[in-house]
Parts: structure tokens; sequence; C-alpha cells
């Protein structure tokens, strides 16, 4: 006596998925945004002067999340430096900017003085999802968008460089379009 139909289908079918080598599984959010921790420095040229540093290390008050500061690598006063919050899930981040002091002078490294929030929270955009991964450079790139607003957050990450971008922050100028600014452009640095 032969099997039933549907025993003999569910053994063709798990003899024929056994001999096709399984799909690579696609990286997760949190393994996406792993690629971002460490320690990264920016410069005028390749190796020339240091203009901005960001480390981006775990929380140790809040675990679950990578935290850091993007500041001038000159020295800059700790109040104005633009801080970057990622949970280690991948799925939300923040900026967060002090309040300029009434009597500060300059303004924020990365403009973001301009804004009236002093911060942004962000959820990743899952549309596509996952990251877009190029396989010739092995870069990933993650966006996320304003919780509350029309800003997004785009992160675009290879093993030794660190590209952060935020656009729709809004005219600097009345009459003029939203604008995308580059809010880091680095390469991987030593870290403690």
């Amino acid at each position: 006596m032969s099997p039933p139909r549907s025993v003999a289908a569910v053994a063709a079918l798990f003899a024929l998925s056994s001999a096709c080598p399984a799909a690579p599984p696609a990286a997760s959010p949190a393994a996406d945004l792993d690629r971002v921790r460490g320690c990264w420095i920016q410069r005028v040229e390749p190796d020339g002067k240091a203009t901005r540093l960001l480390r981006l290390l775990p929380d140790h008050d809040r675990p679950g999340w990578l935290g850091g500061q993007i500041q001038r690598a000159d020295g800059d006063d700790p109040d104005r430096r633009l801080q970057l919050e990622f949970s280690r899930d991948g799925e939300r981040a923040s900026l967060t900017r002090a309040a300029p002091a009434a009597d500060a002078g300059g303004s924020a490294p990365q403009g973001l003085v301009q804004q009236t929030r002093t911060r942004i929270d962000f959820v990743r955009v899952l549309g596509a999802g996952r990251a877009v991964a190029d396989a010739a450079s092995g870069a990933t790139t993650l966006e996320y968008r304003a919780s509350a607003g029309a800003q997004r957050l785009r992160i675009e990450v290879e093993d030794e460089r660190l590209h952060l971008s935020i656009d729709g922050l809004g005219p600097l100028r009345p009459r003029r379009p939203p604008i995308a600014q580059t809010l880091f452009d680095g390469r991987r640095d030593g870290c403690d």
C-alpha cells in the first residue's frame, strides 16, 4: 500500500528543500545598527586636520541604547554638541541639541541651532523591509523618519566610513526649500 498523497507530497517538498541551498538570512535591524558602533573622526581631507569626532558606544545609563555626541575636534562647549542615540534593536533614534544659551556666541557645529525643537525622535523606515546593502562596497543604509514632522535621518555605513545626514529641517531663511544637511562624514578611529 502506498502512502497517502499528502504524505508523499510533504516528503517530496522536504527532499527538494534540503537539496537546495538556503538563502542567506537577512541582516536584522540590530545587526545593521551595530555597524555604527565605535569611534569616528571627520577630517578636512582623508589625512588632513580633524574637524569633528563622534563616539557611539553602549550607554551605561540606558541599557539597550548606543549614545554619543558629535563634537568639534579642537574642543567646544559640551552643552552645544549634538547628542545622538540609537536603540540597539535598530528601531528608534533621536537627535538632541542643547538649547542655545542667551549669551552664547557662535552656533552648534551642525547648524541645528536654528531649529525651534531641541530633540527630534525618529522611527526606522521599514518600507523596504530591511537596510539597503551594496554588495560591492559593503555599505549599509538605514533610514529613519521623525515621529512628528518631516525630518528624515539617513545613515550610510561601511566598515571604515560613516555618513550621517538629515533632511526636512526646513529652510533657514523664509521662502527657501527644505535642506538636506550632512551631520557627520568620517572614518573609523581607535576607541577605548
